[in-house]
C-alpha cells in the first residue's frame, strides 16, 4: 500500500473508531513479530524485613504511551484488549497520532470489545473534508467531532483516566502535551499528518502531529504520573516500502527521523513492545487483521512484561 494511502486511510480508520459512542449510547450503555524490551526497572522499595518482602506501595502508576503509526494503529486496540484480560489496568495513558485516538476512547471508559466492534463496521475514508490548500490538503474537523460525540463531550481532566495527547507546535517545533480541554481537538492535532491535514488551532497555538516531536511518549506519560511506562511501538519503518517519486521521498525522510526519535525514547521506557505490521498491509487486510496482530504481540510479550512488572514490585493478577 502507497505510504501517502496509508496514512490518509489510516488516519480514517482510527478516526472511525470514535463513532463508538453513538452505538454504545443507541444500546445503552502470520503472527506479529514483537519484542519486550527497555532499561532495568527502577529499584523497588528498599528491603527492610529481613527477606521476607514488604507490600507494594499502592500509589505508583503503571502508565503505557501508545505510539504513532497510522493504520497501524488499529494494532493499539489488541493491545489493550490483551491488558484489560490480562487484569492490566493502566492508571495513565499517552497517545501520539494513531495513539492518542485509541487512548482517548480507552481513557473515556469504553471497553477494547466495544471500540472494536464498532471499527468492523466503518468506512475508512471518512476522517477529513478538502479544504482550499493553504497549509494542508483536508481538514480533520470531523475526526475531532466524533471524538467528542465518543467521550460524551468529556474534557480531558474529567475523564475516568488521566489521559494525555502529544502535539507539536508548528511556529517553534516544540511537543505540547495536552492534558486539559476539549478532547476532540486535542486528539485532531495529535493526528494532523502534515500537509495531509490542516494544523489545529488549540488555545491560539497552531499544532500538528505529535510523531514529529514524541512519536512513543514515554516522557508524556512519565509527566503525567507514571512510575512504571509500557512503551507500544507501531510505527512505519523506512524499510517497509520502497519510496517512489517525490512525495513517497518526503514521508521517507519523516519516517527515518521518527524513527531515529523512537529509537532515543524508548530506551527511558520500562517495557517496550515493538510490534511490526506493514507486512499485513498489502493486498487484502482488515481491521481484525490489525487488531488480532496487537493482541497477540502483547500476548507474546505478556510473560516478559509480568516479571518485569513484579520485579518493579508491582502487584498483578494471579493469571
Amino acid at each position: 500500500m502507497r505510504r501517502r494511502t496509508l496514512m490518509s486511510a489510516g488516519v480514517a480508520a482510527a478516526a472511525a473508531a470514535a463513532s463508538v459512542a453513538l452505538a454504545r449510547q443507541a444500546q445503552g450503555a502470520q503472527p506479529a513479530r514483537a519484542t519486550g524490551q527497555g532499561e532495568a526497572p527502577p529499584p523497588g522499595p528498599q528491603r527492610s524485613d529481613g527477606g521476607q518482602g514488604v507490600a507494594p506501595n499502592p500509589r505508583r502508576r503503571i502508565g503505557i504511551a501508545l505510539g504513532s503509526g497510522s493504520a497501524h494503529g488499529l494494532a493499539h486496540i489488541g493491545v489493550l484488549r490483551t491488558l484489560d484480560s490480562a487484569g492490566l489496568h493502566p492508571d495513565v495513558i499517552a497517545g501520539t497520532s494513531a495513539g492518542a485516538i485509541a487512548g482517548a476512547l480507552f481513557a473515556a471508559g469504553l471497553e477494547p470489545a466495544e471500540i472494536e466492534a464498532v471499527v468492523q463496521g466503518l468506512g475508512w475514508r471518512n476522517s477529513g473534508r478538502l479544504t482550499w490548500p493553504v497549509s494542508g490538503l483536508m481538514s480533520n474537523a470531523p475526526l475531532q467531532r466524533r471524538i467528542d460525540q465518543a467521550v460524551g463531550y468529556r474534557r480531558i481532566e474529567a475523564l475516568p483516566l488521566r489521559f494525555g495527547a502529544v502535539a507539536s507546535n508548528v511556529m517553534d517545533g516544540s511537543r505540547v502535551l495536552l492534558r486539559s480541554g476539549a478532547v476532540g481537538p486535542a486528539v485532531g492535532a495529535s493526528s494532523s499528518v502534515p500537509v495531509i491535514f490542516a494544523p489545529v488551532r488549540v488555545d491560539g497555538v497552531d499544532l500538528f502531529d505529535g510523531s514529529l516531536t514524541e512519536p512513543v511518549p514515554v516522557d508524556s506519560a512519565r509527566a503525567m504520573g507514571a512510575d512504571f511506562v509500557i512503551a507500544v511501538d507501531i510505527a512505519y519503518r523506512p524499510h517497509d516500502e520502497r519510496p517512489v517519486g517525490m512525495a513517497d521521498m518526503a514521508f521517507q525522510a519523516m519516517h527515518i527521523l521518527i524513527n531515529a526519535l523512537i529509537a532515543e525514547q524508548v530506551r527511558r521506557a520500562d517495557f517496550t513492545v515493538r510490534i511490526e505490521l506493514h507486512h499485513l498491509m498489502h493486498g487484502d487486510w482488515t481491521v481484525q487483521t490489525m487488531i488480532d496482530e496487537g493482541e497477540r504481540a502483547m500476548r507474546e510479550a505478556w510473560p516478559a512484561l509480568r516479571e518485569r512488572l513484579q520485579g518493579a514490585r508491582f502487584e498483578l493478577p494471579r493469571n
